[in-house]
């Protein structure tokens, strides 16, 4: 397992100068060399003694420059894929909404038809405008999928645009604006590490112990060092993570370091950060399926935790709230580290393995449209992958097993089976989850004596050609619906039997249907 540990170094104003100038020399190489591979289509070897002849580097420091080039256009491939899947939904969706308004020409009555007939004209042509943009947009990022053409702005899209309005992003002059984006642009240099050179690094060498690292310079940030090519920084402090930076030296493991300067936005003081990456050591797992499982599903606002034993019974639930409302992005991972600390040290003493859902988040992002509000804003509002990412961390810290398990019905199968009454949605789903980490398999029944529920279930587990009991689920779930709130309602509902409740929303679905056509069920006009 990769961890990054942040520790902060102490410089004088003419140490400060030197990294500045190393920075801002080995930023200008990374997008001169970028533009020499993506736009003049170079390669990359034969680069390679060009730049270490005529700009004064390292092989070390050529091959981190494209270490952190290679990086940067795998994130904004893996992001311009996505997109282009959201535009081809988009599409798909408008054109279905097309269709459907298309079909109504003709279908007002005749006191108004000029007004519908004239509204569903501009909704119409307003749909056709809409789906030309998202073509046009799917068109260009295909192109550039297509001809490796990555679009990589060093600095920030969001930075560089500030300037076209500097006032209302807190600028009074336009160099002001250039002060920060030079500053952004020039911030940061990364050093690769590898694991048969010294210390784990050939041009970063940290000494764990006296708190010191040495820095291999450039030429041009050496000539401000008196020539000489090494600058010694200091360490303030290390408060964390000391054992597995000396591990990592110790066993030959690569150390990579990422020097960082920072700027107060208040004070306009800068200091220096060292981001260093060492590869952590697992220890032995320490807990036990026979013990049972604990099953957690995470929500917008709330953890649910189930305790289930080894044969899938259950113990006991729990939720643990949390709130990251105007929470900053260092406020928020704090929040959600601690969370999962408190879920793995929770497992830990019962010496149990902790079951979460294996869920493909960017996926879900492109169908938000299609979600209730609240999991939308689950899911956009901070970074729900962070929250899993800090329980693996922990968990291996700690030697516990996390089990991940494919989510599909957890929630439906888990309220209808155990939570009717009994468990809130989130509480059954995390039981749900539990039982699927041990291999429980759930089929189509339930405990409650809800006439419409049984009567459908039996319906649904009495159909053939059933392949896999999710399949049943799957078919299951439209009588339920999917807005949770009025999953107690009916399931709960003694009174009503699965054939009644159909026939009176077909009923009122054929009424809905004459009422928008104009027409009563006899084929007269209304």
């Amino acid at each position: 397992m990769q961890s990054t540990f942040e520790i902060p170094l102490v410089t004088s104003t003419a140490e400060l100068d030197i990294i500045k100038t190393q920075a801002s020399e080995l930023s200008r190489l990374m997008r001169k060399l970028f533009v020499d591979i993506y736009v003049n289509k170079n390669n990359l070897n034969s680069l390679k003694s060009d730049y270490i002849n005529n700009h004064g580097i390292t092989g070390r420091q050529f091959n981190s420059l494209a270490n952190s080039i290679d990086g940067k256009v795998k994130a904004w491939t893996e992001i311009t894929k996505n997109v282009v899947i959201s535009l081809k939904e988009k599409i798909k969706n408008s054109q279905k909404k097309l269709k459907t308004l298309q079909s109504k020409k003709g279908q007002a009555s005749p006191w108004k038809k000029k007004s519908w007939d004239a509204t569903l004209k501009n909704d119409i042509h307003q749909l056709k405008r809409k789906i030309a943009r998202l073509e046009h947009k799917l068109l260009v990022q295909t192109n550039r999928l297509k001809g490796n053409n990555p679009s990589i702005c060093f600095g920030s899209r969001e930075l560089f645009l500030k300037q076209f309005n500097l006032e209302a992003n807190g600028y009074k002059t336009h160099a002001d604006w250039a002060e920060d984006w030079e500053f952004a642009r020039s911030s940061q240099f990364f050093q690769i590490g590898v694991g048969e050179e010294s210390a784990g690094c050939q041009s970063v060498q940290w000494n764990f112990i006296e708190k010191t690292v040495k820095v291999r310079l450039c030429n041009k940030a050496s000539s401000f060092n008196n020539g000489n090519e090494w600058l010694t920084l200091k360490a303030s402090k290390i408060p964390y993570g000391l054992e597995h930076l000396l591990t990592a030296q110790e066993h030959h493991k690569p150390v990579t370091t990422r020097i960082v300067l920072r700027k107060n936005e208040k004070t306009k003081v800068i200091s220096l950060k060292a981001l260093v990456s060492v590869y952590e050591f697992h220890k032995p797992v320490t807990t036990c399926r026979f013990n049972g499982a604990l099953g957690v599903d995470l929500n917008a606002h709330s953890v649910a935790l189930a305790w289930i034993k080894e044969d899938g019974n259950l113990l006991r639930t729990s939720t643990l709230e949390y709130n990251l409302a105007q929470k900053s992005t260092e406020q928020t991972e704090n929040i959600l580290s601690n969370l999962a600390k408190t879920i793995v040290m929770m497992a830990k003493s019962s010496q149990i393995p902790i079951v979460c859902e294996e869920l493909d988040f960017q996926s879900k992002k492109r169908t938000l449209e299609s979600r209730e509000a609240r999991y939308s804003e689950m899911l956009s509002g901070f970074a729900y992958a962070k929250f899993y990412q800090f329980l693996t961390r922990h968990a291996i810290r700690h030697g516990v097993e996390v089990i991940t398990v494919n989510p599909a019905f957890t929630s439906i199968m888990g309220y209808v089976k155990f939570g009717v009454g009994r468990l809130s949605v989130d509480e059954s789903a995390a039981y749900a989850i539990a039982r699927r980490g041990l291999g429980c398999t759930e089929r189509l029944r339930t405990r409650s004596m809800s006439p419409a529920l049984c009567t459908k279930l039996t319906q649904v587990s009495g159909e053939r050609h059933m392949r896999h009991v999710w399949s049943g689920w799957r078919r299951f779930s439209p009588w339920l619906g999917t807005a949770r709130k009025q999953w107690a309602g009916r399931c709960s509902a003694k009174g009503h039997s699965v054939n009644s409740s159909l026939n009176s929303a077909s009923a009122s679905g054929a009424k809905k249907k004459a009422r928008r056509s104009g027409t009563n069920q006899q084929g007269g006009v209304v």
